[in-house]
């Protein structure tokens, strides 16, 4: 049924939270071919970890043609790339992130290969972004079709100038088997964040939350997944607020030792907020991952969290912000184990019917096999 050959272009290979496109890698059903370091002037194989060009003749190239005019980042990757797509017999480029596709857009059309780009959160918000790329003007111009993750971010995109036609809501999708065995009735008021620390994440509103939490139920438990530029500061706060004992930080945990913690676990909390540069979450894997196990969310309303938590039914959400409202949300299912469990149960089912993984691939891929020449 799927036969193009599809080339995915992508910007790390190393990006431990992106777990999303390493499964479009593995699963989409495709002849294909996979590169990394897609916002630089050198793309590389994903298998082989080799560039497609040495960097040595980068650099030559680009001193030689400066010396006696302008070198041109944009057309030099726009002719070696454009000639390895030809010479792969591409028929589709998938560029996971609006600026990668930005990156490419020239060289897939020089090709004549047409081009779909997958945004995934900041890249369809932050004013970064939005500022360098020109409002991805290229894209709403080129891309043959642009997949969104959320209703927040469809949107967005429109507001830059997409069409609704060049528009395709696709969540991401999560392998419901190996997300199971929740139990958050045997489980003690233990609460679960898995995420970066960053701003968007707001980590530190997590831990206010938590320090209310604990003056009504003293024997509550905060554990934390993850690493980022706010880590240091968090774990100054829980010094400064004197709950070290009641809180802990695992680092970077591999999806094993995830699902152990959040099998131990009595609730998800994750308090996402849009920070000044205007970037958001899209649809968060974790908030997926924990709903699949069973856990409870407690969240709030931003990007496409409620779209993936049912307020007062598979979780809880409050304004961005509401530290006293999550604070209220987090005591309520420390007190109450049954509430919990029925919310976990509800949540898994949800899940299962909107973000199973096999689902989600099969709809992108049909995307990609109709939009390939």
């Amino acid at each position: 049924m799927f036969s193009s050959r599809v080339c995915i272009i992508t910007t790390n290979k190393e990006g431990y939270s992106e777990t999303f496109i390493r499964n479009h890698i593995q699963y989409l059903p495709f002849p294909k071919k996979a590169l990394y370091k897609g916002l630089s002037p050198i793309l590389y194989d994903w298998e082989t970890e080799k560039p497609l060009y040495n960097p040595s003749f980068y650099k030559a190239k680009k001193y030689l043609i400066s010396k006696w005019g302008s070198f041109s980042e944009e057309k030099f990757v726009r002719d070696y790339l454009s000639d390895y797509l030809n010479q792969n017999k591409i028929q589709i480029v998938l560029a996971e992130f609006g600026p990668v596709g930005a990156n490419v857009v020239e060289a897939c059309r020089t090709a004549k290969v047409p081009l779909v780009v997958h945004f995934h959160g900041d890249d369809a918000h932050g004013e970064r972004f939005i500022s360098k790329y020109n409002g991805y003007q290229k894209l709403v111009k080129h891309a043959k079709a642009v997949v969104c993750v959320s209703n927040v971010m469809k949107e967005q995109l429109i507001k830059l100038g997409f069409s609704d036609q060049q528009l395709h809501l696709i969540p991401y999708g999560i392998n419901n088997s190996f997300f199971s065995g929740g139990n958050p009735t045997a489980s003690a008021p233990n609460f679960l964040a898995v995420g970066r620390f960053v701003d968007k994440k707001a980590p530190h509103l997590t831990i206010l939350a938590f320090k209310k939490v604990l003056e009504k139920v003293p024997d509550a438990k905060l554990t934390m997944i993850g690493e980022g530029p706010l880590l240091s500061a968090c774990k100054s706060l829980i010094k400064a607020l004197k709950i070290n004992a009641q809180v802990e930080f695992k680092g970077i945990c591999d999806s094993d030792e995830v699902q152990k913690y959040m099998r131990s676990s009595r609730a998800f909390v994750q308090h996402s907020i849009t920070p000044e540069t205007g970037e958001k979450e899209g649809t968060p894997l974790s908030i997926l991952e924990a709903c699949a196990t069973g856990l409870p969310i407690i969240s709030t309303y931003h990007a496409g969290i409620p779209e993936a938590v049912i307020h007062d039914k598979t979780g809880f959400l409050v304004d961005e912000h509401d530290i006293e409202g999550m604070a209220n949300y987090m005591i309520e299912l420390a007190k109450n184990s049954k509430l919990a469990q029925k919310m976990g149960e509800e949540g898994r089912k949800h899940i299962a019917q909107h973000y199973e993984l096999k689902n989600q691939i099969k709809k992108l891929a049909t995307l990609l096999e109709e939009n390939s020449k």
